[in-house]
């Protein structure tokens, strides 16, 4: 095996994930791509291929989120240096009313980083007072927060007049031809890579606050792993988009290449660069080296995004470069590691390709 097929079998044979999905593009096409293992372990051994589906967690942030707010500030609809109280009015009195949007985006407005959010409802209005009744964080250093996004996705179908699985299946979806990425809503998920069995690791962050809680104890299939998401039917700002690699590919070059979205230089800049001086993350990516999954690999100033249910993608943008990896290491447990090393060494071994 090439240095990444034999990285990624390692881990597979050690039991960190069941299988995975990789690819590496270049300025000129495919640098490489990789299946191995098993798209699931249970209740029946399926092997992955190239049109496993897979529950891409939080790159539904900088792929849907971040994407369509760039998109509307295009089309003059928003503005992203306008405080979040122009259009969630529910935050007015909070100290997130006058966070921008971008602040927000960039995870610099204080929002805490998780809630179980769904014991307080299961609609938006719901989570928004939940969300407007938290304390702010310190920004020292800055919260990496679900909460943030979650409000950015609400925001994003007043600003649209759609809900965010429509914008995203009219918007990006259709447009690209895509048809193997998407909320579950919209996209066939049924023989999608399974995630954990049950909720016993979101159940146990919850704790005694979620003992009445109606959790999953089947084996989730087919339904986005994280339960705030869950709980608003599969579509949500920070979570929900689940992926096909070759779609993942080509929205992916589509974000470092523009042709058929025709994002503009600004919106581009917006998606790829620092948000504001200290910030380390873009609109919706963050920089290498503010990432454990890559710091020491890229260059500072490289973008990408990870996912809790195991997916990360990462550019290059100086040497056209894409690095995508796609698994479900949550299946068929949680196993409480750290999977970023993990992430760190498939990068170490792509980059040299």
């Amino acid at each position: 095996m090439d240095p990444v097929g034999r990285y990624l079998q390692q881990r597979i044979d050690e039991g960190r994930i069941p299988g995975a999905v990789a690819h590496v593009g270049g300025p000129e096409g495919t640098v490489g791509e990789w299946m191995l293992g098993h798209a699931a372990l249970e209740p029946e051994p399926v092997e992955v291929s190239r049109d496993t589906r897979y529950d891409l967690a939080s790159l539904t942030k900088p792929l849907c989120t971040a994407l369509a707010l760039a998109t509307l500030e295009q089309q003059g609809a928003c503005s992203l240096d306008a405080p979040v109280l122009e259009w969630l009015p529910e935050l007015n009195g909070t100290p997130y009313a006058e966070a921008s949007l971008l602040r927000i985006a960039a995870h610099g407005a204080g929002f805490p980083a998780w809630r179980p959010l769904y014991l307080h409802g299961r609609t938006a209005d719901a989570y928004l007072a939940a969300i407007a009744a938290q304390p702010r964080v310190p920004q020292q250093p800055a919260c990496y927060s679900d909460l943030g996004y979650l409000c950015l996705g609400f925001l994003v179908e007043r600003v649209a007049g759609q809900s965010l699985d429509t914008w995203f299946s009219e918007s990006v979806a259709g447009p690209l031809g895509l048809n193997g990425i998407g909320f579950a809503t919209v996209v066939d998920t049924s023989t999608a890579a399974p995630t954990e069995r049950g909720n016993v690791y979101e159940r146990a962050r919850a704790g005694p606050a979620g003992s009445d809680y109606p959790w999953r104890t089947e084996l989730i299939r087919g339904e986005v792993h994280d339960g705030n998401a869950h709980a608003l039917g599969g579509v949500a700002g920070h979570s929900g988009l689940f992926g096909a690699l070759g779609d993942v590919v080509t929205l992916a070059l589509e974000l470092l290449r523009p042709r058929t979205l025709a994002l503009g230089d600004r919106a581009r800049r917006r998606l790829f660069e620092e948000a504001f001086p200290g910030a380390r993350r873009s609109l919706g990516f963050v920089l290498a080296d503010a990432s454990d999954a890559s710091r020491g690999v890229f260059d500072d100033d490289a973008p990408g995004h990870v996912g809790f249910a195991g997916p990360s993608l990462w550019f290059e943008p100086d040497r056209g470069r894409t690095y995508i990896l796609l698994t479900n290491r949550v299946h068929p447990v949680v196993d409480g590691k750290d999977f970023q090393p993990v992430r760190a060494g498939f990068h170490r071994a792509a980059r040299d390709l």
